[in-house]
């Protein structure tokens, strides 16, 4: 639920309520019934907690996105975005590496 989550992120960043409360402009009071699940953060709310926690919206609510865009890249796409990061002049050295490679 999202209460744990604000929970947990507040943890991880060392905040206590309070300081939470001050920073998004409630009440420590509020900020606890968020965690205790008695009220809920509206959307706006849960837009700013993200941003605050540098997190996703969808990990606030408890949404997973682990699907396809979360997959462990091939051996290949690993390669090429190493390839692509180099210079034209690594590039070219990396092709004549394989032309090497080839013979």
């Amino acid at each position: 639920m999202i209460g744990s989550t604000i929970r947990e992120l507040r943890n991880r960043d060392g905040i206590t309520q309070r300081e939470l409360a001050q920073a998004m402009n409630v009440s420590t009071s509020t900020v606890a019934m968020w965690e205790t699940n008695k009220r809920e953060p509206d959307f706006e709310t849960i837009k700013e907690l993200s941003g605050l926690f540098k997190v996703d919206a969808n990990r606030l609510l408890g949404i997973s996105v682990e699907s396809e865009t979360k997959k462990e890249p091939t051996q290949r796409e690993r390669l090429t975005d190493r390839i692509m990061a180099l210079s034209d002049e690594g590039q070219a050295k990396v092709l004549d590496y394989i032309s090497l490679l080839e013979k």
